[in-house]
């Protein structure tokens, strides 16, 4: 039996003993970046659009965890259908928490704009040192950064989006990579859509169009729908992914990729079994987790053990997230720092209260 204890490794340390060719992103992250993201608040921006009993039943399984919710609701309509009972009303909660999560992810992101130059290049530049990333994130940070890295160096980040309309190409494989970096949203984005007919596309970012703009991009005369995964077991989130092209695409690739992985930001969940059975196809690999350091020593030893079991068969480090570039608290947008240069530069406008 491995001995576990509380001690978070140096990810400098990591990679400079061993080589790491994939990357898997979570919401961590993400809530590096923009504190927003967290679940707290996801929950306070969705409330408003929850019906009183929908927010009952976060009240009264002490949850703001969208997820939880959702893997509740599966498993009532479960029991519901078996015992003979009408799951209408279930079923329609559930479609609601889906939409009110998706319409919170929107209202609790981070302006365009509020990642500068800088810090996108800074997250391009360690996407682009993986062979591989991967992400279950629905927020456009990782796409941002993407487009919007600027700089001498020469970056070969891919989304494999480059069909007409810019689609996701039937009959696309991993060897059109070509030697760049591909990054795979496993759960599908705010910014990638699906159709009737079965295409997947993304909105591409174009000078005066707001990404954010949902309204807009999926209006109700729209023939698009978001690819938004978010059931809530990992069984029907699978099978969701299975019916797209593009997701199953991503999740195959996944499951073949026998490099050492970090895995970033995330918490593997019981939702996400899915992911973790991908991860841990194969042979044997080294499997760097990441985890936060100014957490309880208590709640420390619970993770590595969870961790630990999930990933039994494969070398294991734990390390701590604040020494890897993507939990430096250099990429953290302040809010109180964004809204007080967005006030300076509207009163430098035409018509601005600054002479």
């Amino acid at each position: 039996m491995v001995e576990i204890d509380d001690k978070l490794e140096d990810w400098n340390a990591l990679a400079s003993a061993h080589k790491w060719h994939s990357l898997l992103v979570g919401n961590g992250a993400s809530i590096n970046i923009w504190p927003d993201f967290g679940y707290a608040s996801l929950y306070s921006n969705a409330k408003p659009s929850l019906k009183p009993e929908q927010r009952a039943v976060f009240e009264e399984l002490s949850t703001t965890n969208f997820e939880t919710i959702l893997e509740a609701a599966h498993h009532a309509e479960v029991v519901g259908r078996a015992l003979g009972d009408r799951t209408e009303k279930i079923s329609e909660l559930s479609q609601q928490v889906k939409a009110a999560l998706f319409g919170s992810v929107e209202k609790s992101h981070l302006p365009w704009g509020a990642l500068d130059d800088l810090k996108c290049t800074a997250i391009a530049k360690i996407l682009d040192s993986y062979d591989m990333v991967f992400t279950t994130n629905y927020d456009l940070c990782m796409y941002w950064a993407h487009m919007g890295a600027s700089g001498g160096e020469q970056l070969n980040l891919i989304d494999f989006f480059w069909g007409d309309g810019n689609t996701f190409p039937s009959g696309t494989t991993l060897s059109d990579a070509r030697g760049r970096t591909p990054i795979l949203y496993l759960h599908g984005a705010l910014h990638l859509w699906r159709d009737q007919w079965g295409q997947i596309g993304k909105f591409k970012y174009a000078p005066g169009k707001n990404l954010l703009d949902l309204d807009k991009n999926f209006s109700a005369d729209s023939q698009r729908e978001p690819l938004f995964i978010s059931e809530g077991t990992y069984v029907a989130k699978f099978r969701s992914i299975w019916k797209s092209p593009y997701l199953r695409f991503c999740i195959e690739t996944m499951a073949a990729d026998q490099g050492n992985v970090v895995v970033f930001g995330h918490s593997l969940s019981k939702q996400d079994e899915h992911i973790a059975s991908a991860l841990t196809n194969g042979s044997r690999k080294r499997i760097a987790v990441s985890l936060r350091s100014d957490q309880e020593s208590g709640l420390i030893l619970k993770k590595k053990a969870y961790f630990l079991d999930l990933l039994e068969g494969h070398c294991v480090h734990f390390f701590d997230a604040t020494s890897h570039p993507l939990g430096a608290p250099s990429l953290k947008v302040s809010k109180e720092h964004w809204h007080g240069a967005m006030a300076w530069a509207h009163k430098q406008q035409p018509g601005g209260t600054s002479a």
